[in-house]
């Protein structure tokens, strides 16, 4: 089976990949998964990604994604920052605790950021909150180019 991205040409050679993904996203509501990409630079893994976003968007899930980039691994939470950025608004039905950790972390609060298992458990309640209305997809591109407290929180959360 080839697997179509929108506008975009068949992931040729790239069946097995497409079924796996469509196999996770298939039980994703009900059972979530999570999937780590690696491998050289070149050999497809942004199209991958792209694939996954396709198919997800085709299910109507909720795509919230970041991008690691050299040039900011040292802004503590500028990861997170980007992936949340599009379901904030639903921190407002959270605990207060949780509102102002979630606030401090991402710079918005006047406090210091809090421990990052705090914060974790912050940003699970807000991505289950958030999956109320929609399953959600996390990605996370060129995650080792990410900041290690939203590499550690990401992680937390995967599991």
């Amino acid at each position: 089976m080839l697997a179509l991205s929108k506008d975009r040409t068949p992931l040729v050679g790239r069946s097995a990949e497409s079924e796996t993904l469509a196999a996770l996203l298939e039980d994703v509501d009900r059972t979530g998964a999570v999937l780590v990409l690696r491998g050289d630079p070149g050999i497809g893994k942004s199209r991958l990604l792209a694939e996954a976003i396709a198919l997800a968007q085709g299910r109507q899930m909720t795509v919230l994604a970041t991008s690691g980039v050299q040039s900011e691994a040292r802004l503590a939470f500028g990861g997170l920052q980007q992936l949340l950025r599009p379901v904030r608004e639903q921190a407002a039905g959270l605990s207060a605790t949780h509102q102002a950790v979630l606030d401090a972390a991402l710079g918005i609060g006047d406090d210091q950021p809090p421990e990052r298992f705090r914060v974790a458990m912050a940003v699970l309640d807000l991505l289950s909150e958030a999956a109320t209305d929609s399953p959600l997809l996390l990605v996370a591109e060129d995650a080792h180019w990410l900041d290690q407290p939203s590499l550690d929180v990401l992680s937390f959360v995967a599991r």
